[in-house]
């Protein structure tokens, strides 16, 4: 189609300084960033505390006694990092979207494992007696192991696409 001639005036960094939407790009980023590096932090400290632990007495108590304090702390710093991650895909720089949605896309995929699997799995083992252990123990537990290595995956490397992606005010809306 052929230009008439109407020309946008270009902003630096698509925003006139001051302008609401320079305050929430200097707000979203480094949200994005600081919530999906705790998130990614405590998943990963949990896989490595997971692995070593083969004793079921120790794994269900650990687990019985872990799961309530991160199933009131990651879920929100989850939920806040994806937000954050798909407002920055859309707010970017045409640089900064493709990394920035490839973290919204992988903070996704981490919290329907948490909520599809680890949740059930959760739930069953605060009913276990660490004592007592079901006869099937290590299977719930490579399932829960499994899903947990794929989370892990997911939210450091959604993580990392977060630092690459360009930084810098957004585009104009």
């Amino acid at each position: 189609m052929p230009q008439l001639g109407i020309r946008r005036r270009s902003r630096p960094h698509g925003h006139a300084p001051g302008t609401f939407g320079t305050r929430v790009d200097a707000v979203v980023a480094p949200t994005a960033l600081v919530s999906t590096g705790l998130l990614a932090g405590a998943v990963a400290a949990v896989l490595l505390i997971d692995v070593v632990v083969e004793d079921p007495l120790t794994w269900i108590g650990y687990h019985r006694d872990i799961t309530p304090v991160l199933t009131r702390a990651l879920p929100p710093l989850g939920l806040l990092g994806l937000l954050a991650a798909g407002a920055r895909a859309v707010r970017s720089r045409p640089a900064g979207r493709g990394p920035a949605a490839v973290a919204t896309g992988l903070l996704l995929i981490g919290m329907l494992v948490t909520v599809v699997v680890h949740f059930p799995l959760n739930a069953e083992i605060a009913t276990w007696d660490p004592a007592t252990p079901p006869p099937n123990w290590r299977e719930i537990r490579h399932s829960w192991q499994v899903a947990h290595a794929v989370r892990t995956v997911s939210t450091v490397a959604a993580f990392c696409a977060l630092i690459v992606a360009v930084p810098g005010p957004a585009r104009t809306p």
